[in-house]
């Protein structure tokens, strides 16, 4: 019997445009506490020191929890930080429920 467990890369696909500007990160899957240390790392990769913003457009994202939310709220802080702001596209109508309850939805802009 062979492990089918699936690994965060299996629950959650990233692809970052760098050539954009904002940097675009399309999320696919989960974004949950098994996925998102994974996301903060390509995040953090991806965005210069100097960054001022980015997208991160949850289109095809079917699950966000608390670790996620922390996610984008690290980010939103680093952005804001230098000056800049976070994108949230394309919410759910969960995630958007979330970034309204946790006043998220107050500091970052949402663009559906």
């Amino acid at each position: 019997m062979t492990d089918a467990t699936p690994t965060p890369e299996d629950r959650l696909k990233i692809d970052e445009d760098r050539g954009a500007t904002p940097v675009v990160f399309t999320l696919e899957g989960e974004l949950d506490p098994h996925t998102s240390p994974m996301l903060q790392e390509r995040i953090d990769a991806a965005l210069p020191a100097e960054a001022t913003s980015a997208v991160l457009d949850f289109a095809a994202v079917g699950f966000v929890d608390s670790a996620g939310l922390r996610v984008i709220a690290d980010t939103h802080r680093r952005l804001a930080g230098a000056g800049g702001s976070l994108v949230v596209r394309n919410p759910s109508s969960g995630l958007q429920k979330l970034l309204d309850v946790t006043g998220l939805s107050d500091h970052v802009s949402v663009e559906r």
